[in-house]
């Protein structure tokens, strides 16, 4: 109950913020709310809670993708991955998966070509790969080698 208020919350906010930015700016609008206001002290703090906002919030999304990429390298079952404490291997995928999101950031000429790379990619696993899984997580264990080959090949 107390997440479903907060992100409540939160989307209100964030949409009450588009419609003002909006309506105050019209045509003018730029993609980044803040290039419409003169630098200025505000715009900087601005700025920089945008920036703790993204480092508090990147480790709730990180562990998530750790542990997915761990499953897949390591297997589910792996002894690692169900630690209760900090292995060498939560450190390294750790490192691996931040200098990577760090690269990828910093290559990117700005946030269109981030949205559509996610969207392509998007789509191409909603139509490709989605459907077969789970075809093949209802039929559990059901399934010969070939079967599962077959429901990835439509």
């Amino acid at each position: 109950q107390v997440s479903k208020t907060g992100y409540l919350r939160i989307y209100t906010i964030y949409c009450l913020v588009a419609c003002c930015g909006y309506y105050q700016y019209r045509e003018n609008t730029n993609v980044d709310l803040l290039l419409n206001f003169p630098n200025s002290a505000t715009t900087v703090t601005l700025r920089f809670m945008i920036l703790v906002s993204v480092v508090v919030g990147y480790p709730t999304i990180h562990f998530a993708v750790r542990r997915a990429l761990m499953s897949i390298l390591l297997g589910p079952d792996s002894p690692v991955i169900t630690a209760q404490h900090v292995t060498q291997y939560h450190v390294a995928f750790t490192l691996c998966i931040v200098g990577a999101v760090s690269t990828f950031a910093m290559q990117l000429p700005g946030l269109k070509t981030a949205f559509a790379l996610t969207g392509a990619t998007a789509t191409s696993w909603l139509m490709l790969i989605f459907p077969p899984a789970v075809y093949i997580k209802v039929h559990k264990g059901n399934l010969s080698g070939t079967e599962v080959a077959v429901a990835y090949a439509h």
